[in-house]
């Protein structure tokens, strides 16, 4: 029974612009289920927490998975340190971690340094010496889920529902082809999509399969999609890897690197013995919102955290798939899966045990434990100076309602730009965008194709000008950093090559000086008498994510190439293969470093 309301601070991290995605945000919203109604603050600690907020009363501060996860980000050691300061503060501290065994021992650094007295784990006692070397004696742990049922998606489902035999498809499935960092786990859930998708087609059944990233739902419309089907295939979350802090992802970047088109097979050769070898798995979200969407589970045999029960509330699939055709057998049986839909819904679903309001509960428990009285200031800071509470709401959201105005209007001019997302900060914003408008407008190259593209009506309808934008700001940077104007904050060179038989342009950024030049049979250097290439490709990732490039004085604008150092010049094809020849020869020179070097004569044409 908890003791009363309380005042909690929730320390979440959200780039923005768009809101946070569904499930995020009722997991991040929690606490709020409680039947206390605490006063909760939720910040955005995007660009670090003011100083103005450590001058209130809170008797629990709550470190939100999102958070959490930056701890594998280049960003983690400038918010690891703006976030210092809750060492120094006095109470309930509670950590809310997930994929614990990615970068782990980083983890268990950071929640002791801040002096974290609870951590919410995925995983049972076994793993916590493994994962927290540090923290598992020094920490109380308590045992969670990585999600739970929402009520509004039972009252959502309640109304729409169809029963199976109005259900348009026999198998839906959707995941993402994860990196082969998370090891044999993570390649299950794209193995497992090919294997159904044939042997379905074999039987004749209709199955909406993908593991295409352009096939990716989000929002309400994956509860729909969901309840679209008589089954849903899928394995347990987590992975096989434990990767204590960053060394595996590393090593398998930079074998991927060297050999573009490696196998995870070949891969896992050049791995240590046994680094595929873990067990960190778990049930995840989406076998909750199959249960709650009545959509029968065939599911790889596994321990689901005690919850699901093979052959009650799912189809059991061996790990080596040698009962397939049972599985098939079983699936083809209607009613018999129908039935096994409505045992799911009753037992976790009606039954309550796995909704958000009992992980308001355990958390009101952790926090009443950990207080171990009445409601008091347990906040305790150097000033000793307190602010009203209702004046630190109000400053949170005008705070944060700034910091999206900024973004809004940034991103009117290049909303589909994946590096935009670290605009942080209204002065950055304007900082970027004088960036991008002298970068793209000050060069004739970028100049003549922004003009192509405005004067071909054709090219305007295929095109967004939001994305070109982007692949035209990109382009500049990448010439930037050949000529060596911008950098990777280390020393490095560009390589151009050219896949004859894909028709691909890859440039590689390579750390270190520039080597003598070579070639390969299936790879040559860039000439003028090339094909216009299908696609065009800048592989940052050996030397990081970002690019550093010069602003004002000393300062310098840090732009995100792709999510993990790699971008994909998705509309410079298109481009590419309209331009009139004068400028696709002026193009072609500029991908040869001869060219680039003259492009910063005095005069800028190239000699």
């Amino acid at each position: 029974m908890t003791t009363g309301k309380r005042r909690i601070l929730v320390l979440y991290w959200h780039p923005g612009p768009g809101e946070l995605r569904v499930a995020i945000r009722r997991h991040l919203h929690a606490i709020d289920w409680s039947r206390h109604r605490h006063d909760v603050l939720y910040f955005n600690a995007v660009d670090g927490v003011p100083q103005w907020l450590r001058h209130f009363r809170f008797d629990a501060i709550i470190l939100h998975t999102t958070l959490l996860c930056l701890r594998w980000s280049h960003l983690f050691p400038e918010l690891k340190w703006k976030l210092r300061w809750i060492a120094d503060v006095r109470g309930v501290k509670i950590a809310i971690p997930q994929d614990e065994y990615d970068h782990a021992w980083v983890l268990d650094d950071w929640l002791h340094e801040l002096g974290v007295s609870v951590i919410c784990t995925t995983f049972g006692e076994q793993h916590r010496q493994t994962l927290y070397p540090i923290m598992a004696n020094r920490a109380a742990f308590e045992k969670c889920l990585t999600g739970y049922i929402d009520d509004a998606d039972v009252s959502w489902a309640a109304e729409r529902l169809k029963p199976h035999r109005e259900r348009p498809w026999d198998l839906v499935y959707r995941a993402s082809h994860l990196p082969y960092w998370f090891g044999k786990q993570g390649q299950l859930k794209h193995r497992i999509a090919g294997i159904f998708t044939d042997e379905a087609e074999r039987k004749g059944l209709r199955r909406d399969i993908s593991t295409a990233i352009e096939d990716t739902i989000t929002g309400a419309r994956w509860l729909e999609f969901l309840a679209s089907g008589r089954a849903v295939i899928g394995c347990e979350s987590g992975s096989s890897v434990l990767d204590r802090r960053g060394e595996i992802r590393a090593r398998i970047q930079m074998l991927c690197n060297a050999s573009p088109g490696l196998t995870f097979e070949h891969t896992g050769r050049a791995m240590p013995p046994g680094w595929d070898d873990w067990r960190f798995y778990a049930i995840s979200p989406r076998h909750f919102e199959a249960v709650v969407t009545k959509t029968a589970q065939i599911l790889v045999e596994g321990e689901y955290d005690g919850i699901l029960e093979p052959g009650r509330h799912y189809v059991p699939l061996k790990g080596d798939f040698s009962n397939l055709q049972d599985v098939f057998d079983q699936l083809e049986d209607r009613p018999a899966m129908e039935r096994m839909a409505e045992v799911a819904y009753v037992d976790l679903c009606r039954s309550g045990r796995f909704s958000y309001k009992t992980f308001a509960e355990q958390l009101d428990r952790v926090i009443d434990r950990e207080l171990a009285g009445p409601v008091a200031s347990n906040l305790v800071l150097e000033s000793g100076s307190r602010l009203p509470w209702r004046t630190g709401c109000v400053l949170a959201k005008i705070s944060e309602r700034c910091r999206m105005t900024a973004y809004h209007w940034t991103n009117r001019f290049v909303q589909s730009s994946s590096h935009w997302w670290m605009l942080r900060h209204p002065v950055v914003c304007l900082a970027k965008l004088f960036v991008l408008i002298r970068l793209v407008w000050g060069s004739w190259l970028t100049r003549d194709m922004l003009v192509h593209y405005l004067s071909t009506q054709k090219l305007r309808k295929q095109i967004s000008p939001y994305r070109l934008l982007g692949d035209l700001l990109t382009l500049r940077l990448l010439q930037e950093v050949r000529v060596g104007t911008a950098s990777a904050g280390t020393e490095s060179h560009v390589e151009v090559r050219f896949d004859d038989e894909s028709e691909v342009l890859v440039f590689y950024t390579r750390p270190g000086l520039k080597p003598d030049e070579h070639s390969s049979p299936s790879c040559r250097h860039v000439s003028r008498s090339m094909p216009r290439p299908r696609s065009v490709v800048w592989d940052h990732s050996a030397v990081g994510r970002q690019v550093l490039y010069p602003f004002v004085a000393s300062k310098r604008l840090a732009f995100q190439i792709g999510s993990y150092g790699t971008y994909t010049f998705e509309t410079m094809s298109s481009l590419m293969r309209s331009l009139p020849d004068d400028v696709w020869e002026r193009l072609s020179e500029t991908f040869q470093a001869e060219a680039m070097q003259q492009l910063t004569k005095p005069d800028g044409v190239p000699g």
